[in-house]
């Protein structure tokens, strides 16, 4: 079903799930975007369809998640990083 499954991060959501969050900046390509989704060899893209309503939402709460998180956690990183000159 899945063109070059080893390639595509969509096959790689259990790592994200195991908390693995290496992959997460891939999604982003394919959140929102339903012609990103590897389909081109399937004749019925329904079921295909189908499981993107399902997975697109999350998709989305867990890339906005990760990019407010990372803001805060390297903005913390430069303060700590930056304590003796801030003299904080």
């Amino acid at each position: 079903m899945l063109n070059k499954q080893s390639l595509n991060p969509l096959c790689k959501l259990e790592k994200v799930v195991n908390e693995d969050f290496a992959f997460i900046k891939a999604y982003e390509q394919y959140i929102d975007d339903f012609t990103a989704w590897p389909h081109k060899s399937l004749k019925n893209t329904a079921v295909l369809e189908s499981l993107f309503d399902e997975i697109n939402p999350l998709l989305r709460s867990l890339f906005d998640t990760y990019q407010s998180g990372s803001r805060i956690y390297e903005t913390n990183c430069a303060i700590a990083k930056n304590c003796d000159y801030l003299r904080l």
